[in-house]
């Protein structure tokens, strides 16, 4: 058996919601989804990684395009050792300041202490105009993180 998951997680990694913006939501999201297995606002006491899982299948330079993975392994250890509290990086192909957060992941990956999460959502996509509305509700620009196990 698989599970995906439907990750909402907040463009600035630092950042985090109150909680009844949250838990609004939470409800919408419940709204969009009704067949999900479960639906919640995911906080964590520090920056942690949301991963897209066997999704995963590139990581390059958003610059030059050149495939992160020789190096990028090297930098997430080094980012680990802090909890993540630093994601900054030099990238080694074309010398690009850039951040883990904002690499070129091919599915999307992100960074942050907050994320609104769907289990097993039941369906393909949430539209444009949904993903608009939860991002109003919060007050925050989301990335959507497709992950799958």
């Amino acid at each position: 058996m698989s599970d995906t998951w439907l990750q909402l997680v907040a463009t600035d990694p630092e950042w985090t919601p109150e909680p009844e913006p949250a838990h609004r939501c939470v409800e919408t999201l419940k709204g969009f989804f009704p067949g999900a297995h479960e639906v919640t606002a995911q906080f964590e006491a520090s920056v942690s990684l949301f991963d897209a899982g066997c999704n995963l299948e590139t990581i390059s330079c958003p610059a030059c395009g050149l495939d992160a993975g020789n190096w990028w392994l090297d930098a997430m250890d080094k980012a680990w050792e802090t909890q993540f509290a630093d994601l900054e990086v030099t990238t080694p192909c074309c010398g690009l300041r850039t951040s883990l957060n904002d690499l070129r992941y091919h599915w999307p990956v992100a960074f942050g202490r907050f994320a609104l999460v769907v289990l097993n959502p039941n369906s393909e996509e949430l539209s444009q105009d949904q993903h608009q509305d939860i991002e109003r509700c919060l007050g925050m620009r989301l990335r959507t993180v497709w992950r799958h196990i």
